[in-house]
């Protein structure tokens, strides 16, 4: 390992290390792929933290029903404490089922032959004898950090508390404080910092305790986890969908990988363009709002406008598009989107899927909405509405091909939006049955 002198992080520059990481990974994977494996062994794991410019212990890989190496060849000094480790496609929390230990380096052979007795049949494919690296275990010296992909929001990275406690202290955390999760698709200093703003491991590694200086500089944290999600399209093109090292220990300043962990499968695609990111705001915080689906009488669309104009919406910018109609509850009527003069921040689109989709797909195509709040069921959960639901999906599609990314969609079959903010309520529930009380914004969103 570097001395503690070093910066915390390899400083090869960002061009040149991502060669190095691309091909760390692929190498790992094809062989893996190659032994018939789904998973990264450890010291495959720990090559590609090294890429990444971690610190990974000395280790030697000492293959199934091979000889115990010899002194010389182990790392340390005699009489030093070294790590033995199963190496297992199957025993992935190695502590649990004690296939960790930590031994003198005269003692290697012993346990050797132990683990080969106990675990043969644990798709043993050898053993791990590393240093061992003497750390803190204190909260905020062991780390967890993460890439995995997810159907709904592609690949994103976690940093929280490691160990083998982790679990444990997590679930004392109020929601929020126990991890940072951060989307390579938001890298920019202020998202990172926001993402790492109140997660308690993070005040805890790099905030000063008591006067002393921080385990690690913020600094350094926030390089490793850009790093992390340099690494989503290497990984996403490698086939590897989730990769993980814990702990990352603290020590001296630096950051040590003492075990990783990689499962491969099926990631979900990188977004093709963009999302227009921008328009979330025009969601939340709308200057104009369209209606479909509002009816003289009661109906959803129609509790809908009066939500609507009840949380303190200005009629006046409240268009509802029904055509042979001058106007319904003070807003003005409009015979259909083609008939809108300026493009609206938020179009709630209130009728069947089939009629859902096409007002959807010509808002995206024609650009006269920002956002469209899509209301009806009818789509995905239904075995007929896979037509519905393709047309708004490639409308979608091409709308990120414009230079404006199309409109945000929330829906299909969705509740509706409550901004307090944005002064408007979208919610088809009558007042009578859902009654909101008034009162300041608070710095809440739920999301179900």
């Amino acid at each position: 390992m570097s001395a503690a002198a070093d910066p915390p992080l390899d400083p090869q520059p960002e061009s040149a290390r991502s060669v190095v990481v691309e091909a760390a990974v692929r190498d790992a994977v094809a062989g893996a792929r190659a032994a018939g494996r789904s998973v990264l062994l450890e010291h495959e794991g720990m090559a590609v933290a090294a890429a990444m410019g971690i610190d990974v212990p000395r280790h030697v890989v000492v293959p199934r029903a091979a000889p115990a190496p010899a002194l010389d060849a182990l790392p340390g000094d005699p009489g030093d404490d070294v790590v033995v480790k199963t190496l297992s496609s199957t025993i992935l929390h190695k502590s649990d089922v004690g296939a960790v230990r930590i031994v003198r380096r005269e003692q290697v052979a012993d346990v050797l032959a132990e683990f080969e007795q106990r675990f043969g049949d644990d798709a043993l494919h050898g053993l791990l004898v590393a240093e061992f690296v003497p750390h803190d275990v204190a909260p905020g010296c062991e780390l967890l950090v993460g890439l995995r992909g997810t159907d709904d929001f592609g690949p994103v990275v976690t940093l929280g508390i490691g160990g083998v406690h982790a679990e444990l202290l997590a679930s004392h955390l109020p929601a929020g404080r126990d991890v940072a999760i951060l989307s390579p698709a938001l890298a920019s200093e202020r998202h990172v910092a926001r993402a790492l703003s109140g997660v308690a491991v993070v005040d805890l590694t790099s905030r000063s305790q008591r006067g002393a200086p921080p385990r690690i500089e913020p600094r350094a944290l926030r390089t490793l986890l850009r790093r992390w999600m340099e690494l989503a399209p290497i990984a996403a093109a490698a086939g590897l969908a989730e990769f993980e090292i814990n702990p990352l220990v603290v020590r001296d300043g630096r950051v040590v990988a003492l075990d990783a962990l990689g499962r491969f499968g099926p990631p979900p695609p990188l977004p093709a363009a963009p999302r227009p990111l921008e328009r979330i705001d025009a969601l939340l915080r709308p200057r104009s709002i369209a209606v479909v689906g509002v009816s003289k009488r009661a109906n959803p669309g129609r509790v809908i406008l009066e939500n609507i104009l009840r949380a303190g919406f200005a009629p006046e910018n409240v268009v509802v598009l029904k055509a042979g109609v001058g106007e319904i509850l003070g807003c003005r009527c409009v015979p259909s989107l083609e008939a809108l003069d300026t493009p609206v921040d938020v179009l709630v689109v209130s009728v069947a899927a089939g009629q859902a989709a096409d007002v959807t797909a010509a808002a995206i195509r024609t650009r006269k909405a920002r956002s469209v709040i899509l209301v009806p069921g009818g789509f995905a959960e239904h075995t007929d509405g896979a037509g519905h639901c393709e047309m708004v999906r490639a409308a979608i599609r091409d709308g990120r091909a414009q230079d404006d990314g199309g409109a945000v969609i929330n829906g299909a079959n969705c509740l509706g939006i409550r901004s307090v903010p944005g002064r408007y309520d979208t919610l088809f529930i009558p007042r009578h049955k859902l009654c909101f009380e008034g009162g300041l914004p608070a710095p809440l969103a739920v999301i179900s």
